[in-house]
């Protein structure tokens, strides 16, 4: 090709541009992330209903556990982020809020390093028809 097989002034022609053709049976972005939120909650509920019958254990045996005065600790261990909390609220979610506690004990003082360090704990431990629930332990 030579110079004066190329216009320069010329105005290129415009290429089409890429049009999204929407069908009727495509679904839009929010119909999909509607049915994900909805496929979320239900699983969600699915998960919660199948608690429900450990649940009422739980409370058969904390009523067990007062009227025996018969005392109980649970233990929670794992790294950070690993669920001991979600765990922790999902036990106790209809246990009888006087009758357990939930105890997380932070970095230990000064006065408690020079101290064996399961006395921070024994101090926690519970009273006749009590349940402790221990997030981290001394293990």
């Amino acid at each position: 090709m030579s110079e004066q097989d190329i216009n320069v002034e010329e105005p290129v022609a415009d290429t089409p541009e890429k049009e999204t053709v929407v069908t009727e049976n495509q679904p839009d972005e929010e119909q999909v992330r509607l049915k994900k939120l909805k496929k979320k909650a239900l699983k969600r509920y699915l998960r919660e209903e199948d608690l429900k019958p450990y649940q009422a254990e739980l409370i058969q045996m904390q009523q067990y556990l007062e009227e025996s005065k018969t005392r109980m600790i649970i233990l929670f261990e794992g790294r950070d982020a690993s669920g001991k909390g979600g765990t922790i609220r999902r036990v106790t979610r209809y246990m009888n809020e006087k009758h357990y506690r939930i105890v997380a004990l932070g970095k230990p003082t000064e006065h408690e390093k020079t101290q064996w360090f399961f006395q921070k704990y024994i101090r926690q431990f519970p009273r006749g028809g009590e349940v402790v629930l221990f997030d981290r332990s001394w293990y």
